[in-house]
């Protein structure tokens, strides 16, 4: 395996699960990686379109990336890489909204803070 291949798989970490080289029906090679996804993660709507890859449900949590051995490595491991970075993301939104969502919990709470004030609470970010 060259030194960029072992790079990449090295950076999946946990979620790597396999690679090889297979023919399909119509004669085309085709390469496969293998990953392993936690159960709530989903794969991105716009994988194919945007890396030109095919993404395939396995068993359990494993998911298949495959795209034409002509095209290289290169396109699975930017979709996988991709959909990870957007799954890790989406999971901080939902921890943070949740966060959020308790601090406003108490904030309505808080019977001592006036319902005049609380009315005109205006949320800002930079």
């Amino acid at each position: 395996m060259s030194e960029s291949i072992e790079k990449r798989i090295a950076a999946l970490g946990r979620f790597f699960q396999g690679m090889q080289v297979a023919n399909d029906n119509s004669g085309n090679s085709l390469i496969y990686v293998t990953v392993a996804f936690p159960d709530n993660w989903i794969i991105a709507d716009e994988i194919t379109t945007k890396y030109g890859v095919t993404v395939l449900r396995g068993e359990g949590y494993d998911y298949y990336f495959a795209c034409e051995l002509a095209k290289g490595f290169e396109p699975i491991f930017d979709a996988i890489e991709y959909n990870i970075k957007k799954m890790k993301q989406a999971q901080e939104r939902a921890e943070l909204f949740r966060s959020k969502t308790t601090e406003l919990q108490a904030l309505f709470a808080d019977e001592s803070i006036p319902l005049e004030k609380l009315k005109s609470l205006t949320f800002s970010y930079n």
